[in-house]
């Protein structure tokens, strides 16, 4: 029993760290030529954009006899007039994306990727909901889309882009906290969000590049009821990652 406890806690130290270091490292730009992938490198999830996890999507159920790692999120969302009045606050919990969650901690617990920053996204997925945010087309554009709140530095396509993602580890208990704001461009809804690592395989760095990097889903949940914005308004959002 004390080598299992032993090696538990281990297992948490590691997963702690790698998390904690991916908001303490700085990404760097990747040179201009595409990575080409060996013939011998195995399967990779898909490095596109993310997509949000449709509301209502329940984490496969778990097993009560197993023991083992569990990841926490803590989620609380204030939104607020321009003058700062706040008019919703909401907290709400949620869990660890099966399979894809241990996918991406697989590559990073391996030694295979190198974390090079954070994702959060507030979306919209149920039929009738407007998405909260306006993204801009090359042509200007402008529609209702996923809020996209990233780490400084990097680049996401496809949705409204806030680069105000902080990542901070959580003294004493150990864990994680992402904390960033969004401004709302529509009058819309927030009903699902989620968290992503962006990793990339060594030897190369995460930079500020488009292509070679993976957005791994982490923890998602279906906000009910959905959480209503306007245009103009703050959409402040922090994350709290704990471990068991």
């Amino acid at each position: 029993m004390k080598e299992k406890s032993t090696a538990r806690r281990a297992i948490l130290r590691s997963i702690f760290t790698l998390l904690w270091l991916a908001g303490m490292v700085l990404p760097s730009p990747l040179s201009s030529s595409t990575r080409q992938a060996s013939s011998a490198t195995p399967p990779r999830p898909s490095t596109s954009e993310p997509k949000p996890v449709a509301a209502g999507a329940a984490p496969a159920p778990a097993n009560r006899n197993a023991t083992g790692v569990k990841v926490h999120g803590h989620w609380t969302i204030e939104v607020r007039n321009p003058d700062g009045t706040l008019v919703t606050h909401r907290e709400f919990e949620n869990a660890l994306v099966a399979p894809a969650g241990a996918v991406t901690l697989s590559q990073v617990l391996t030694g295979a990727d190198v974390v090079g920053g954070w994702e959060v996204d507030l979306a919209a997925t149920t039929a009738g909901d407007t998405p909260p945010c306006a993204v801009v087309s090359p042509a200007g554009a402008a529609t209702a889309g996923t809020c996209g709140i990233v780490s400084p530095g990097f680049q996401i396509i496809n949705k409204s882009a806030f680069p105000t993602l902080s990542v901070a580890p959580i003294s004493g208990t150990g864990g994680v906290m992402l904390s960033g704001t969004a401004t709302a461009g529509e009058t819309g809804s927030v009903d699902t969000v989620s968290s992503f690592i962006i990793h990339c395989p060594l030897p190369s760095p995460c930079g500020n590049v488009t292509t070679g990097r993976t957005f791994g889903t982490f923890t998602s949940a279906a906000v009910s009821p959905a959480i209503s914005v306007t245009p103009g308004q703050s959409i402040a959002v922090t994350v709290t990652l704990t471990f068991s």
